[in-house]
């Protein structure tokens, strides 16, 4: 497949890739391509799928062509794309807090019931409402964009806290970790 007819998905939860990797998995590629990037035809042409990394990596290299493989998907199925790709980053553990938890967000309003959301990307069901949770609170969001939050359990230690001690811990510059949060709980209750 020619690199330069396949564009890549707008609606692909993944917005950050370390260019280092990049690099690395480029000079790799020009050696040998052991897994095709996965590609749908839409009306202007070729849509990532799955491969972003590797689709970036042959273009920064400077490849002509990739190995690709064409999954047909129905108008109805397009949300299968979003699943595909929050799947296999999930599993690789390169997507942010923030990319799972829009995500996430994206199939629920798109009519995925919470346990299939849950089954698909592998997680427990309080997992998944958790993340929906992140993605529907501004406060979580903004929290995340400027560095203070980083994963699912420090939110969901934060938010149980009791909101004096939440104060706290949010009027501090320290990230909002899970061990943050038990010893503010501690310290609220000397």
């Amino acid at each position: 497949m020619p690199v330069d007819q396949v564009r890549q998905d707008p609606e692909q939860p993944r917005k950050h890739f370390d260019e280092e990797s990049l690099r690395e998995l480029g000079a790799s590629l020009r050696v040998i391509q052991v897994q095709p990037i996965v590609v749908r035809r839409d009306a202007t042409g070729w849509v990532l799928v799955d491969g972003e990394r590797r689709w970036r990596a042959a273009r920064g290299e400077g490849l002509r062509t990739l190995d690709a493989r064409e999954m047909t998907l129905t108008a109805r199925r397009e949300l299968m794309t979003m699943v595909i790709q929050l799947a296999a980053n999930t599993h690789r553990d390169q997507l942010t807090l923030e990319e799972q938890a829009l995500g996430v967000l994206q199939l629920a309003e798109g009519g995925f019931p919470t346990e299939a959301i849950a089954r698909v990307l592998g997680y427990q069901d309080e997992h998944v409402v958790s993340l929906l949770t992140i993605a529907r609170s501004g406060d979580a969001r903004q929290l995340i964009e400027v560095g203070r939050l980083g994963s699912v359990g420090a939110w969901d230690a934060y938010v149980k806290l009791e909101p004096a001690v939440r104060k706290r811990v949010l009027d501090s510059t320290d990230p909002i970790t899970m061990d943050r949060c038990e010893r503010a709980r501690r310290e609220h209750e000397l």
